[in-house]
């Protein structure tokens, strides 16, 4: 009893103070937001806030690019190979001066932008890959616009960002269909068939500046912007303003294709396409007629051409070694094909994947031969490299990075947390190169190497 009365008259002591009567009152009753950070993501987590205090914005994007030297461990290399040797056995060019020259020139002024067009399979076609590598870039050159668009989702993991789709009477097919459709499939291996007359394919986005269609008959094709009339299909279209708008194709002939669209702002700067492809591989690729993908691939023209295959080839089980020289020879006729059309080309050999196949779950048995041969046809079309599957930490190290909240639980896809950190260290990996190319066409200037912008320096 005398317990219990010398607590009650601590508490009545406590509460006839005004602050200790507002602290109890903030703990029953807050006012204040307490933000846990975010466990994984694409940009850096937000501290918790304990104070009151308006919205903060989204974390900015990392700073502009610093010079860093191939030699600095924060850079995953790209492999460059000689393109050219002088006379004296050095070399001269490497495979990636073509898309290097013609960034300097897009800073000089002299050409209004540099297209990057990235091919691949389900992990490009989510766009966490691209989304980010077109941001970093297009923070660093210049925001030409989002693209390539299909002209309708191909398959529901296609997702572009702030992209809306509605369409009525169009049959999806691709490259990646059973042997029973024949191409052409447009420069991303995917179209859209009308059914019947009147078949309408609608993309809503927000953009300004130029929208160039992709069909396999114009004549056939009439489009109308944001409710107004219906027109013929015009070789571009013309935005007036930025904003939200709503663009309509409508097929008025039965078997006609629809493929996609191109948007491109009225101002310098860099393009970044998403072609992938759910499902897609080299020997999927390979089904369309060469002469007619190259030259609907060459429509779009790019500058640079970066390729992220394997990863569907990998989930098949080993590869006999019969069927190893099939599969190099595919690669090799896809990745000459696309050193055709842009003069440059970037193989990203695939991230490693984990299956149980008779055993504990681990790294797919077949991704050595697929990396293995993927090497072997970069090389003799002239192809740089990056190495995906190193940059994860090799053999299981899909394991831990599920583990970290870095990829899915099918051990194959990636999170938006471990998507980012490959799409920043291929972004990091080519702007090193890109220092390094300008370091060595660097013009001499009295006996001494003149100093050459970097990309920190662009646009400053």
């Amino acid at each position: 009893m005398t317990l219990a009365l010398f607590a009650a008259a601590s508490l009545a002591t406590t509460l006839a103070r005004p602050s200790w009567r507002a602290s109890l009152r903030e703990l029953v009753y807050p006012t204040r937001t307490l933000v846990a950070p975010r466990a994984s993501g694409p940009l850096p987590a937000q501290p918790a806030r304990v104070e009151a205090a308006p919205p903060v914005a989204p974390p900015p994007l990392p700073p502009r690019w610093t010079a860093r030297s191939r030699g600095d461990r924060r850079v995953a290399a790209i492999q460059d190979p000689c393109a050219t040797s002088a006379d004296a056995g050095a070399c001269s060019t490497r495979a990636l001066d073509g898309f290097f020259a013609r960034l300097t020139e897009l800073e000089r002024g002299q050409r209004p932008r540099v297209r990057v067009t990235h091919l691949g399979d389900s992990i490009v076609a989510d766009d966490k890959i691209t989304g980010r590598m077109r941001a970093r870039l297009q923070r660093e050159f210049g925001d030409r616009g989002v693209g390539w668009l299909y002209a309708q989702r191909p398959t529901r993991w296609y997702h572009p960002r702030n992209v809306r789709y509605e369409g009525r009477g169009l049959d999806t097919v691709s490259v990646v269909d059973e042997p029973t459709v024949d191409p052409p499939f447009g420069p991303a291996g995917a179209a859209f068939v009308a059914r019947a007359h009147g078949a309408i394919a609608s993309v809503e986005l927000t953009a300004s500046g130029t929208i160039a269609l992709y069909a396999s008959d114009a004549t056939a094709v009439s489009t109308r912007v944001d409710e107004g009339a219906w027109q013929p299909m015009a070789s571009t279209i013309r935005l007036a303003s930025e904003g939200r708008h709503r663009l309509e194709m409508r097929v008025d002939r039965q078997g006609s294709r629809l493929y996609g669209l191109s948007i491109e702002r009225d101002q310098p700067g860099m393009i970044v396409d998403n072609l992938g492809l759910v499902s897609s591989s080299s020997r999927a690729l390979a089904r369309q007629d060469a002469a007619q993908w190259e030259r609907a691939l060459a429509a779009l023209s790019p500058d640079l051409v970066v390729i992220s295959l394997g990863t569907n080839d990998s989930t098949h089980g080993p590869i006999p070694l019969v069927h190893r020289p099939a599969l190099e020879a595919s690669h090799a006729a896809l990745f000459s094909l696309v050193k055709r059309v842009a003069g440059s080309c970037l193989v990203l050999l695939p991230p490693d994947g984990a299956e149980e196949r008779g055993g504990p779950l681990a790294t797919r048995a077949s991704l050595s031969a697929i990396m293995e041969a993927q090497r072997r046809a970069a090389t003799s079309a002239g192809c740089a490299m990056w190495d995906t599957f190193a940059f994860m930490g090799g053999r299981n190290s899909v394991l831990r990075w599920h583990t970290w909240g870095w990829a899915e639980a099918d051990h194959t896809h990636l999170t938006d947390g471990g998507a980012a950190r490959i799409a920043d260290a291929i972004t990091d990996a080519l702007l090193a190169a890109r220092d390094e190319y300008l370091a060595r066409t660097a013009p001499p200037s009295n006996g001494a190497t003149e100093a050459h912008p970097t990309s920190a320096d662009a646009g400053r």
